[in-house]
C-alpha cells in the first residue's frame, strides 16, 4: 500500500484593514461600504462570488422601511416586534429599519431591479402570490419580492476589494 504524498499548505500574508468573510449580499455590500469608505478590503469566498449566498439560492425578499408607502406606525411597530426576544438591542433594529431603504435605493442605482412589474410587490416573507401577500386594509409588510438573478453579479461588479476563493 502506497502512502499519499504530504501537502505543505502555502502561506500568503495579506495587509487589510478589513476583512469580509462570505461573499453573498450582506458580505458584498459590507465589502463595498467598506471600501467605499476608504478601506482596503479583503473578501474571502468558499466558491464564486456570482454563486453566493442565499440570494443566489432563491432567496428573494428584501425588507425594506419605505416612509412614503408604509408610514411611521409600521416603522414602529416593526421595531417594537423585533424588540420582543429576537433582537435586543434596539439601536441595531432601528439602524436596518431606517437604513433598509438606502441600500434599496444604492441597489436600483446600481441597475439591480427590485420592482416587479413596474412597482414594489410587498408579499411578506413568503413566496409571491402565498398567504403572506399584502391585503387592502393592512399594513404592508416591509419584505419587498424581488427577481434580479444577477443581483451578486452587480453587487460584485461594485468591487474595489481583493476577493480570495478558499
Amino acid at each position: 500500500m502506497m502512502k499519499a504524498a504530504r501537502k505543505t499548505l502555502q502561506e500568503e500574508r495579506i495587509d487589510s484593514d478589513v476583512l469580509v468573510v462570505g461573499a453573498g449580499a450582506g458580505g458584498l455590500m459590507a465589502a463595498i461600504t467598506a471600501a467605499d469608505g476608504g478601506a482596503q478590503v479583503v473578501l474571502c469566498e468558499k466558491g464564486n462570488t456570482r454563486r453566493s449566498g442565499g440570494i443566489t439560492g432563491g432567496n428573494d425578499h428584501f425588507f425594506c422601511y419605505i416612509p412614503e408607502i408604509h408610514g411611521k406606525a409600521v416603522r414602529e411597530n416593526y421595531i417594537r416586534e423585533n424588540m420582543n426576544g429576537r433582537l435586543v438591542d434596539e439601536d441595531i433594529v432601528t439602524n436596518q429599519v431606517d437604513r433598509a431603504y438606502d441600500v434599496l435605493q444604492k441597489w436600483e442605482n446600481w441597475g439591480v431591479n427590485l420592482k416587479t412589474n413596474g412597482h414594489y410587490e410587498f408579499t411578506g416573507h413568503s413566496w409571491p402570490g402565498s398567504s403572506a401577500r399584502w391585503e387592502n386594509g393592512k399594513d404592508k409588510p416591509l419584505p419587498i419580492h424581488f427577481s434580479d438573478e444577477k443581483l451578486c453579479v452587480k453587487l460584485e461588479n461594485r468591487q474595489k476589494i481583493k476577493v480570495y476563493a478558499l
